[in-house]
């Protein structure tokens, strides 16, 4: 039902929590597939991918490879170091059945007046944000990069549905 990206910036000993949380979805039927996006050349994360089922991806457009092999119609996107907190899968849920289509932006910040446009900013900035959003809207978008998020996604955002708390996040410490 769901293909998980994770974009990895830097040495990220996190991604274990990260993955760790991605488990009961999988079981559960929810999580159909993970890719680690490595844009720092971690050595250390061929040996961590294969021993936790993923698909590492190092090629310079990774993002969009990654988004093309995706074998699912909807694509979460969860920066390494984010664990997803329970009941984060029957919210997923609730989600997927009142869904028109359209992308799911979720931040720490509950606090939504101030724009979309600031929200995705702050998915990689801190490290506070996860994307859900239909596969076929971001291949469109042709993003290569994932942190070159650009106003063309965001202005496809802005038309969609967009709900701030349909899964609770925490940013584990290492």
């Amino acid at each position: 039902m769901l293909s998980v990206l994770i974009p990895v910036e830097h040495r990220e000993p996190a991604l274990v929590h990260t993955l760790a949380s991605l488990v009961p979805g999988v079981v559960a039927g929810l999580v159909r597939d993970v890719s680690v996006l490595d844009y720092g050349q971690d050595p250390d994360l061929e040996r961590l991918c294969d021993e936790g089922g993923c698909h590492l991806w190092r090629q310079s457009d990774v993002f969009q490879a990654a988004l093309q092999a995706a074998r699912s119609d909807w694509v979460m996107v969860v920066p390494a170091g984010l664990v997803l907190i329970e009941p984060w899968q029957a919210r997923l849920r609730e989600f997927f059945l009142t869904s028109e289509g359209g992308a799911l932006l979720i931040g720490e910040q509950r606090n939504r007046s101030r724009g979309i446009e600031r929200l995705w900013r702050r998915l990689f900035a801190p490290r506070s944000g996860v994307l859900i959003a239909p596969r076929s809207a971001l291949l469109q978008a042709r993003i290569g990069r994932w942190s070159d998020a650009s106003a063309s996604v965001t202005r496809k955002t802005e038309q969609s549905r967009i709900s701030g708390c349909a899964v609770d996040l925490r940013q584990k410490v290492s």
